[in-house]
C-alpha cells in the first residue's frame, strides 16, 4: 500500500497477488507485466519470456485477469513485456509493442507500454535510430518505456574484483 500512496507505478506480473491482496488494489490503477512469447537474449538464463521463464501473464489468462480486475476494481492502465537482456534484433521490440497494442484493445485504460528488456551492448546508433523510427511512426501517440540495459553503462568502467571463495558441491565448483 505504501507504493500507492507514493503515486508509484506498481507493475504486478500475476493474477494471484491481486487476488490474494483486494483491499490493497481495489480501486487502484496498475501495470501488468505480460508473458508474450517472444523471450530474447544474449544466453538462456537472461530470457525472461516464453515457456521456461517464471515471470508474467500469460496470453491464455488475460480473460482471468480482466474478470478478477473487474471484480476488483483494479484499473490496468499499463502492459510491460520484459523478453530477456542484450537484446540484440530490433524487430523483437517492434513485434512486442505490436502484440502489446493488439491485446490494449481488451482492456479501456491503457495509457502505457513498456517494452523492458535491454539493448544489446553492440546495438548500434543507427540501429537504435531505426527502431527509434518504427515505433513512433506506428504509434505515435503512445507512451512507450524502454530500458536501455548495459548498452549505456558496460563500456564505461572495469570491475575489479578478488574471488575469495570457491565452493565445491557434488562435482560441480562454484
Amino acid at each position: 500500500t505504501e507504493a500507492f500512496k507514493f503515486r508509484c507505478i506498481v507493475v504486478v506480473d500475476n493474477c494471484e497477488v491481486i487476488e490474494q491482496n483486494k483491499d490493497i488494489f481495489e480501486g487502484k490503477q496498475i501495470g501488468v507485466r505480460l508473458d508474450l512469447d517472444l523471450g530474447d537474449g544474449h544466453h538462456k538464463k537472461v530470457i525472461t519470456e516464453g515457456h521456461e521463464s517464471k515471470f508474467g501473464i500469460c496470453y491464455k489468462d488475460i480473460n482471468n485477469l480482466i474478470n478478477i480486475c473487474k471484480d476488483n476494481n483494479v484499473k490496468i492502465v499499463g502492459l510491460h513485456s520484459h523478453r530477456g537482456s542484450n537484446i540484440h534484433n530490433i524487430q523483437n521490440w517492434i513485434s512486442a509493442l505490436t502484440l502489446l497494442n493488439k491485446i490494449s484493445l481488451m482492456f479501456k485504460d491503457v495509457e502505457w507500454f513498456n517494452l523492458g528488456g535491454g539493448f544489446g551492448v553492440n546495438l548500434g546508433v543507427e540501429d537504435i535510430k531505426k527502431l527509434n523510427d518504427e515505433l513512433f511512426k506506428n504509434y505515435p501517440s503512445s507512451k512507450l518505456w524502454i530500458e536501455p540495459g548495459r548498452f549505456l553503462v558496460s563500456e564505461a568502467g572495469v570491475l575489479l574484483s578478488n574471488v575469495n571463495l570457491v565452493r565445491k558441491k557434488n562435482n560441480k565448483s562454484t
